[in-house]
């Protein structure tokens, strides 16, 4: 499995960007445990308090909780001996990806023009998706893992979105790869993309009431 964009990543985009990196001086004690980081208990940390980044509060939130269970899951794999995960998929690289979940979502944010909900929606097919394979999400997994959601969130919540080989240009893969990614995915959620508007505000609540503080107001457009 190639990995072009994350074994390369962008000028001003990677992990060890300053807008990308994660303070370790700010932290939360997540209480919830609806979605998939069920059972949580290890502090998540905040985003940089400036500059603010190019993303609407959905997209931040999303970021917020992914990195988050990332983190969690490094941990216990660091106390299980180093073996992150020995479930394999499709959507697993070879390497931890050279960007930060933030960063990605960052770029996706930016360059897609998905509405705030996608992101939202999408999040709530990755965690529909662990459920029913029963693979956490991991830094090894979750790029992959995560533009195809968006992408398919995208198709499928507003009116206008790119095509494939657009979005596979955001998120540093191959256009074959991102419509393989996307019909395994489909596949393993068994093609249910409809969600409950009462599911919707579940899950938005869920994360407002972990993350919401740590959230920046202003939206900056470039």
């Amino acid at each position: 499995m190639s990995d072009p964009y994350f074994n390369n990543t962008l000028e001003g985009e990677g992990a060890g960007a300053s807008e990308g990196a994660f303070p370790a001086n700010h932290h939360t004690d997540p209480s919830c445990s609806f979605f998939l980081s069920v059972g949580l208990q290890t502090p998540a940390p905040a985003p940089p308090s400036a500059p603010p980044p190019q993303m609407h509060d959905k997209a931040q939130l999303v970021a917020l909780a992914l990195q988050h269970q990332c983190e969690s899951q490094a941990r216990l794999a660091e106390a299980a001996g180093g073996e992150e995960n020995k479930v394999q998929s499709f959507f697993h690289s070879c390497r931890v990806p050279g960007i930060s979940i933030w960063d990605y979502m960052k770029r996706i944010a930016k360059h897609s023009g998905c509405s705030p909900e996608c992101f939202l929606v999408a999040f709530i097919y990755l965690d529909k998706y662990c459920m029913l394979t029963n693979n956490v999400l991991t830094f090894t997994n979750a790029h992959r893992l995560i533009i195809t959601v968006v992408l398919i969130s995208a198709k499928l919540r507003d009116d206008q979105f790119y095509s494939n080989a657009y979005f596979a240009s955001i998120g540093g893969v191959g256009t074959s790869e991102l419509n393989r990614l996307e019909i395994e995915m489909l596949k393993h959620i068994n093609w249910d993309t409809w969600v409950e508007p009462s599911l919707y505000q579940q899950y938005y609540t869920a994360l407002m009431e972990t993350y919401g503080h740590l959230v920046t107001d202003v939206f900056v457009q470039q």
